[in-house]
């Protein structure tokens, strides 16, 4: 079976896999209980410009929100070492990297003041 239109010639043969909706349904027979389908002996491919209605339908536009139903990833706090209590921070880098810098400044004063 296949489709000869000017210059392109397509062919299936039994190991050809195709998409079913290039066909028209009645082409296709729907095997019940079985996992793959079949085609009708003759079943000729739709011209690339008659795809099924289904394809040419337009995509709904993307929901709106608002950042309330927004959710981030909180803070993995580790109760062993306060300078690793920073995992993930949703701030900027900038921010973070002083978040980091101040409390291995508090942990090294803390450190110094239980030495003397």
């Amino acid at each position: 079976m296949g489709k000869k239109e000017g210059k392109y010639v397509f062919f299936v043969t039994q190991n050809t896999k195709v998409c079913n909706v290039h066909f028209s349904p009645e082409d296709v027979l729907k095997v019940p209980g079985g996992k793959r389908w079949r085609l009708k002996d003759g079943a000729i491919p739709l011209k690339a410009g008659q795809a099924p209605v289904v394809l040419n339908m337009k995509r709904k536009p993307p929901t709106m929100r608002n950042e309330a139903q927004i959710t981030t990833k909180k803070p993995k706090v580790s109760s062993t070492s306060d300078v690793g209590s920073i995992r993930y921070q949703p701030k900027s880098l900038l921010s973070s990297a002083l978040a980091v810098v101040d409390k291995v400044y508090k942990a090294m004063v803390h450190e110094n003041k239980e030495t003397k």
